[in-house]
């Protein structure tokens, strides 16, 4: 089984990714939507979208504790975006909507993912959230292989 999953740098903090200040945006797209009556501002209060990027060595922990896969390889496949060109806003809500499309269709309906987005990459421009020198978030690789059960 392979896994590609977003994680920080051992060490560091969680509020030091993009993450963070990418869902404000997302979730300020939403009440902008809520204030102009497209989506009920009670459905926007109650959403809820935990995001947590993990440490490689707390994944290698979690995955030894299992004891059902053994890691055959596991490497960080980008460091802080150093050899990664800054996407344009509209493409990083593209990337963001090909990650939550899905769940905030279940909860919002489909008819305004749309605007969502594009209000959402609109906010994206006028931040400067994709220029952060700071920006720690990286993708840890993990290759696992299922453990034959006696």
């Amino acid at each position: 089984m392979a896994l590609v999953v977003p994680s920080v740098p051992n060490g560091t903090y969680n509020s030091s990714n993009i993450a963070l200040p990418s869902m404000e945006l997302l979730g300020s797209s939403l009440l902008d939507l809520a204030n102009k009556g497209l989506i009920d501002a009670a459905k926007v209060d109650s959403f809820n979208l935990p995001l947590y990027y993990t440490y490689p060595n707390e994944l290698k922990d979690l995955i030894e504790s299992n004891q059902n896969f053994s890691i055959e390889r596991m490497e960080i496949v980008n460091t802080q975006r150093k050899h990664v060109t800054t996407p344009d806003p509209k493409s990083y809500a593209l990337s963001i909507r090909a990650v939550f499309e899905g769940l905030l269709q279940i909860h919002f309906g489909i008819e305004i993912m749309d605007e969502l987005f594009n209000k959402y990459a609109e906010k994206i421009g006028e931040s400067a959230i994709l220029l952060n020198p700071n920006e720690k978030s990286m993708v840890t690789f993990v290759l696992l292989k299922r453990k034959t059960i006696s």
